[in-house]
């Protein structure tokens, strides 16, 4: 079987989608991964074929950190002003990458394009996702609204605006993008409406401990546990002996975030682990955090 996964964003987005198409093809499957130019050498480390997504996901990261925040409309709004400058050129690529698929999956920022292919092609598609998002349920209330928690009907609510709000900003994306290019066919509708005939089925890449699957979702979503790649990492000599010389430390790390106020984020870390009186190990990743004792 033919495989393409779709995904974009920070390594964050990418890595675990390695670690997938990998076990793909230890099954005996044909992978394709479509991503970011600059992850092209971590996927064919890993033997699966690469499709090059215009962009520079270290640009959406600041947009999203510095900009965007927690707010949801925000969120869109940042996602929207990156994403329509590279739009017909990220889809063009997207369904070249899906050319002979005979299945589709798709990251959350992948979700419509990924669909709207997969319905083009008449192919099974997968929503693969690292949070709970796009499912309803009344047990907890959405990520971008934690403090609503209140009675199941607004538990319910708060999946439905978010919902609401990711598929309404990217319609009205779309229809811009469409003004200046006609040729691009309309949208078929949100891709997880009980109407449409060819729902995804949802995979979360995260463990049943971590968010136990409430009992209202339906059969098409599957809690599979975290995407990890089985890579053998040698820690350096100075970190064994840190890890040696007292209790467990706290770990703090940042991974793909860029921001313009990372001097400010590590001194927040380091203040909490003082405050905590916990030993820790703080990593910049993409941040570039300052150095201090």
């Amino acid at each position: 079987m033919r495989i393409t996964l779709l995904t974009y964003g920070t390594r964050g987005d990418v890595q675990p989608f390695v670690a997938l198409g990998a076990g793909l093809k230890r099954a005996g499957h044909a992978v394709r991964i479509a991503a970011p130019g600059p992850y092209e050498s971590l996927v064919a480390a890993h033997g699966l074929d690469f499709a090059a997504l215009a962009g520079d996901p270290a640009e959406l990261s600041r947009a999203l950190v510095d900009r965007a925040g927690s707010n949801p409309l925000r969120i869109v709004q940042a996602v929207g002003e990156f994403a329509i400058p590279l739009g017909v050129q990220v889809l063009a690529q997207a369904r070249d990458a899906c050319r002979d698929a005979d299945a589709i999956l798709h990251s959350f920022l992948m979700t419509i394009a990924g669909h709207e292919i997969a319905r083009e092609r008449d192919v099974p598609d997968f929503s693969a996702q690292f949070f709970p998002i796009f499912s309803r349920t009344a047990a907890f209330p959405s990520l971008m609204f934690p403090r609503l928690a209140a009675s199941p009907a607004v538990n319910r609510w708060t999946h439905d605006l978010t919902n609401a709000v990711f598929w309404h900003g990217n319609r009205i994306a779309y229809q811009g993008v469409r003004r200046s290019h006609p040729e691009l066919p309309s949208l078929h509708g949100w891709p997880f409406a009980a109407r449409d005939r060819h729902p995804p089925v949802l995979l979360y890449g995260f463990s049943p401990h971590a968010v136990p699957p409430p009992p209202d979702w339906g059969e098409g979503i599957h809690v599979t546990g975290y995407w990890f790649l089985d890579e053998d990492y040698q820690p350096p000599a100075d970190l064994l002996a840190f890890l040696d010389a007292g209790p467990p430390p706290v770990y703090v790390g940042f991974g793909s975030v860029v921001t313009r106020d990372a001097a400010r984020l590590g001194r927040v870390a380091l203040d909490a682990l003082a405050l905590a009186g916990q030993r820790g190990v703080v990593v910049g990743g993409w941040g570039g955090l300052a150095d201090r004792d």
